[in-house]
């Protein structure tokens, strides 16, 4: 899907890792699979279902 997404001229960052911050401090830090343009975040699965810890990944 990178290969795809870059070829047809998008800008693309794998495995990015953010901080998470609570009230002002870091608590924490979240990887995220892709980032497409700066503004669009990809959560890939390869799960035969989608499972509702799946939803709660992608929602945090």
């Amino acid at each position: 899907m990178t290969k795809e997404l870059i070829n047809q001229g998008h800008q693309v960052e794998t495995q990015k890792n953010i901080p998470v911050f609570y009230k002002g401090e870091k608590v924490g830090g979240h990887i995220l699979d892709q980032i497409v343009d700066g503004r669009i975040i990809l959560e890939l699965k390869a799960v035969t279902d989608i499972a509702p810890i799946h939803r709660q990944q992608a929602y945090s």
